[in-house]
């Protein structure tokens, strides 16, 4: 679907042309953006850069730029005002919009194979697990997701509950109110970033975030239920980044990027660590787009339709030998 290696010399000659700018961009804005250089870089930062990297993400492959322009969510979420509950924080709210948004009440979404499932997965995190940035409802990793496991033998049904900025705070007491409720087979936590990222400050936050993710684990062993650890695809490891995504990474670090590299690893590492054979399993995804050449994400943490599928095949791969040794009875 993705001509990757057919384009590698076309995008270098693409970003050839302003990589002569980049370390003064870099330089701007870790420097702090001065008010005489910003109004020159206004495109290279903020929505601007993540806008243009969305669209990069198809026209460096030679795909067409989707006829709306931006993702069905909006960049940072515009089309998408989250919904106040009283328990869980932000959610998703309830929008039928065929072939672009199918979300509950409840701000869940779902996607289901075409033949009869064979097991329920319920995918847990934030923005990334909701499927952000994809241009429309089937370019989304999660219904790419349930095609590729029929294809491997595994048709599934797949409820999504995730929100954008949930934390391990919120996910878990998503499993708790609605766990029992939705019934899945395999529970599987597609985060990591927010918790490192929207924490900054905070003390021991990556211990929070393992005991929480702990929690979770004996929450579902508890009750029949098999649980999947998936940190989710992680720029500043991309082997080659593209110019673009150099500035993203510049930009959303601003000098920090050590340390949450530091954070990252520690975090999968402790992930790897609640892993109980048979029971709770790792599926690192972090490095879904590691050998990808092209600009894949459109800020530190999303990516366009591209980027969805090579994800949706990423987690496929790993998830029907997962399924196959789970073996769920049946689905619900």
């Amino acid at each position: 679907m993705v001509r990757i290696e057919e384009t590698t010399s076309k995008v270098n000659k693409r970003h050839t042309a302003f990589r002569w700018i980049l370390g003064l961009i870099i330089a701007a804005i870790v420097i702090g953006e001065p008010l005489l250089i910003w109004p020159v870089f206004k495109k290279l930062s903020g929505k601007g850069i993540n806008w243009r990297a969305w669209r990069a993400s198809y026209r460096e492959l030679n795909l067409p730029v989707p006829p709306s322009g931006e993702p069905r969510d909006g960049i940072w979420g515009s089309r998408l005002e989250p919904l106040r509950n009283p328990v869980l924080g932000p959610i998703l709210p309830e929008r039928h919009l065929p072939g672009m948004l199918e979300i509950d009440q409840y701000g869940r979404q779902s996607a289901v194979s075409h033949a009869a499932p064979r097991a329920h997965l319920l995918i847990i995190g934030g923005s990334v697990a909701a499927g952000a940035y994809a241009s429309n409802l089937n370019r989304t990793y999660f219904s790419q997701l349930a095609w590729r496991l029929e294809d491997l033998g595994w048709p599934v049904r797949i409820t999504v509950q995730a929100a954008g900025s949930w934390v391990s705070i919120n996910e878990l007491k998503a499993l708790e109110l609605y766990g029992e409720s939705i019934r899945p087979d395999v529970v599987i936590f597609l985060d990591g970033l927010n918790d490192i990222t929207q924490f900054p400050e905070r003390r021991d936050r990556l211990g929070g975030y393992l005991k929480r993710l702990r929690q979770a684990r004996d929450w579902c062993l508890a009750r029949g239920m098999k649980v999947v650890f998936a940190p989710q695809p992680f720029l500043p490891q991309k082997k080659r980044k593209t110019t673009l995504e150099m500035i993203i990474q510049a930009e959303s670090t601003r000098g920090k990027l050590d340390p949450l590299i530091k954070d990252y690893t520690a975090l999968r590492a402790g992930l790897q660590a609640l892993a109980i054979p048979g029971k709770a399993y790792y599926m690192d995804c972090s490095g879904a787009f590691d050998q990808v050449p092209v600009t894949t994400f459109s800020d530190i943490w999303h990516f366009a339709d591209p980027g969805h599928a090579l994800l949706a095949r990423h987690m496929a791969k790993k998830l029907a030998p997962i399924l196959r040794q789970a073996s769920p009875a049946q689905s619900n």
